[in-house]
Parts: C-alpha cells; sequence; structure tokens
C-alpha cells in the first residue's frame, strides 16, 4: 500500500507487515545542534602556542571551560588530548578532567573564545574560557579543590577522553583540563572539547 500526502505527490510505502518504509539520516548530537540552531563549539588550548609543552613531575591545567548560561546546559560531546612522548611503564603521562574546580585569582591564561561549528550562525558561546598562556611551570593558576571526574594513559597522538558520556554542565559549572607529566622530560600537549547547548529541561 502507498500513501500520498496529497499536495506535493510524496509517497510513503506500507508493506505487508504495515512497516513503514522511511529514509532516515543519523546525526550527532553535535551535528545537529549545529545545524538546527548554530550552537556548536570547538574550544582548544592553541592561544599560545599551537602545543604547550609541560615538563617533567610537573601538573599542568591546560583549560578551564564554565558555562555562564542561565537557561541552558553546557553537553560535552568530545574531549581529546595529544601528546607526543609515549607513556612507559613507571613514567606515564595522564590527561586528567576535574569537575567544579574553585576559581579564585586566575593566572598564566590566556582568555579562549571558542569557535562555532556552524560558519554562518552568528551565536556565540555562553562561556568562559581560560588557557595556559605556558608562563610557569604548573598551567593555569587560581584553581582549587574540585571532584576528579577519571583520568587517561596518554600515548602518541590523539586520545578521546570522553566521548557521548552524557558530561553536562549546568548553569555555572565548571571542568578543567590538565597533564600530569610523569614522563623523563618535556611533552608537547593539547586538548581539544567539543560541545553544545540545550535548554534546560
Amino acid at each position: 500500500m502507498k500513501i500520498e500526502d496529497g499536495s506535493r505527490g510524496n509517497v510513503a510505502q506500507v508493506d505487508e507487515e504495515l512497516r513503514l518504509h522511511v529514509k532516515s539520516v543519523t546525526l550527532t548530537g553535535q551535528e545537529d545542534v549545529s545545524r538546527s540552531l548554530g550552537r556548536s563549539f570547538l574550544a582548544n588550548a592553541m592561544d599560545t602556542a599551537p602545543s604547550l609543552t609541560t615538563l617533567t613531575g610537573n601538573t599542568s591545567n591546560l583549560m578551564y571551560l564554565q558555562n555562564t548560561a542561565t537557561d541552558k546546559n553546557l553537553i560535552i560531546e568530545r574531549v581529546t588530548f595529544s601528546n607526543d612522548v609515549p607513556s612507559l611503564v613507571g613514567a606515564t603521562v595522564l590527561g586528567v578532567a576535574l569537575k567544579n574546580m574553585v576559581l579564585g585569582s586566575i593566572g598564566a591564561n590566556d582568555v579562549h573564545i571558542p569557535v562555532n561549528l556552524n560558519f554562518g550562525s552568528g551565536v556565540a558561546a555562553e562561556a568562559l574560557c581560560h588557557t595556559w598562556d605556558e608562563s610557569g611551570t604548573a598551567g593555569l593558576s587560581g584553581l582549587t579543590a574540585g571532584v576528579n571526574l577519571g583520568s587517561i594513559v596518554l600515548g602518541v597522538g590523539p586520545i578521546v577522553a570522553f566521548e557521548h558520556t552524557g558530561v553536562t554542565l549546568g548553569p555555572g559549572d565548571n571542568i578543567v583540563l590538565r597533564v600530569v607529566n610523569g614522563s623523563a622530560g618535556s611533552n608537547e600537549n593539547t586538548v581539544h572539547v567539543l560541545f553544545h547547548y540545550l535548554p534546560l529541561p
């Protein structure tokens, strides 16, 4: 059986088991929000340099990202770390995420403006984002406390730490991304965060 829409001549087919035949396109949340709402963004720690140098034995806060919207959740689609030195037994390099660190007097920072991934959208991210400016050795300063969301051992190249995990920053919430360098020398590191917004439920 075929069903016609009655105006434009579009036809839907229903088979003998009453199943409607359709064509569908699967989009990630990031792609859907970018296309339909223009509220999909990329934040990276590349304001000072293409990669940031972390030194052996140091814990370096690379990025602070806070949701400053009052009526939207900030949904993190993916967090990707990158490293240029392999982790060895007893000399590991960790990518770490922390929830809701206390922001005091921020230091060693650049103010980062996340990029809207829909180039035709004029919407700006409702976020406060700081990235390390490579001064000092410990990354962003002025951050204390926080809850550890988890860590991942970094090898050479990009490593996805979180993807489609439902990490959601409500109004005022923040996430801090850091590298703990337990290797025998200096490393080059980057971090990228894909995120979008959805209205509060």
